[in-house]
This record gives structure tokens, sequence and C-alpha cells, in this order.
């Protein structure tokens, strides 16, 4: 992660813009095959959208909408409810473990889920 930012602190304007194509490129590849699309929204937030989280029905979408205020992440919205949200917008603040946090919320969205069907 370190070593991204220097090397696009390195590069101009030009290479830095292709660079992030080719990232976003990536990531969207590895989102198909992990069932997870990330979407800024207009309004600056990130959208979560979570697929394949049961074989019976890999179709079935989960969304969570996050972003930061004055440097904190907030909850805007979870569908389906998280009951202990809270508690995992709490350590994403305390760790800024970003994708430890994605883990977590796809875990619990799975077991979710399971228990509808």
């Amino acid at each position: 992660n370190e070593r991204l930012r220097h090397e696009m602190a390195q590069m101009s304007g030009c290479e830095a813009d292709r660079k992030i194509k080719e990232l976003e490129h990536q990531l969207g590849k590895l989102g198909n095959i992990l069932g997870l699309d990330i979407i800024r929204s207009t309004h600056g937030s990130l959208i979560l959208t979570f697929s394949n989280l049961d074989r019976v029905n890999p179709d079935k979408l989960c969304t969570l909408e996050i972003k930061v205020v004055n440097r904190v992440w907030e909850l805007v919205h979870s569908n389906p409810t998280i009951v202990n949200m809270d508690e995992l917008m709490r350590t994403l603040n305390e760790t800024n473990n970003l994708s430890g946090f994605v883990s977590s919320v796809r875990r619990i969205f799975a077991k979710l889920v399971k228990q509808e069907a």
C-alpha cells in the first residue's frame, strides 16, 4: 500500500490516471469472482453490494452504504439490517481495517441469507 502511494506520487498525471484505471479494472474482475461490487455514490459514500453469499441463491444481493464524515466512518444504510453494526463500525474506526470490516460484513450477510432460506 505504501509502495503504491510512493509509485503514484512519482508518476505524471497521465501515468497515474492509467494506473488507477488499471487497478479499477483488476478490482472489477476480482469483485466479480468474489461477489463484491463497490461503487462510489455521487454524494461520496461507498455502496458495497455483496452477491454469491449462498450456493442455493447466488443472485441474492445484500448492500451496505458507508461514508467518511470528519475522518470517521459512518453507516448510511444496510440491507438487510445487521444487528451489531455499531460494534462493527466502532472497530472499523479504531483499526481503519476496511478489508477486515468488509470480510466481517460478508460473513454476517451470508448467515442472514442462509437463515432466510
